[in-house]
């Protein structure tokens, strides 16, 4: 006796007979993996994105980028607190942006 699950399949063009079902793929089109849309394109706004994003980087970079910007507020910074001018720190800033300067251009 043959039951609903096993059916018997002879082809006459092969001389083989299978006890198998046949399994169909039915898989619904909406669960298949799309392409996703490229994203627009995103202003150059440094304040709404860029610094937001400042808090993912790590930690060490952040701090010797930080640190890099001591040199260029410290004078300014003695200056006008102490009300004072000197020429010697106003000088050395102005190298030390001229040399910063320089080996950006160098890098580019």
């Amino acid at each position: 006796m043959i039951t609903s699950s096993i059916r018997v399949y002879c082809s006459a063009s092969f001389s083989l007979c299978s006890n198998s079902k046949i399994h169909l793929h039915t898989s619904a089109a909406r669960l298949k993996r799309r392409e996703q849309p490229e994203p627009p394109p995103r202003e150059l706004d440094l304040l709404r994105y860029d610094m937001r994003d400042l808090r993912k980087s790590p930690k060490p970079a952040l701090y010797l980028g930080l640190d890099g910007l001591v040199p260029f507020v410290s004078p300014p910074l003695l200056m006008g607190v102490t009300e004072i001018y000197f020429p010697e720190l106003a000088y050395a800033q102005l190298a030390y942006g001229a040399s910063n300067w320089s080996f950006l251009g160098g890098a580019h």
